[in-house]
């Protein structure tokens, strides 16, 4: 599981760097990539409220991001 936590961090920073440079399509893409990691590991354990909450966050913020 960790691992699926640093990938996660990789992407979400990669994320960070591309909507810097204004590449919002990247940017959006990498984050739904962050996303389906966060749904993994909340499927790997659903007991587990903190990635439980993670994946809420990074959902509400996906939505808004499409949204823009």
């Amino acid at each position: 599981m960790l691992r699926y936590l640093h990938l996660m961090d990789s992407i979400y920073a990669r994320h960070c760097l591309q909507q810097e440079q204004g590449d919002t399509e990247t940017a959006l893409k990498l984050y739904s990539d962050s996303l389906e990691i966060a749904k993994k590991l909340v499927e790997l354990d659903p007991k587990n409220t903190q990635w439980q909450r993670m994946l809420e966050s990074k959902a509400s913020i996906s939505n808004l991001l499409k949204k823009s």
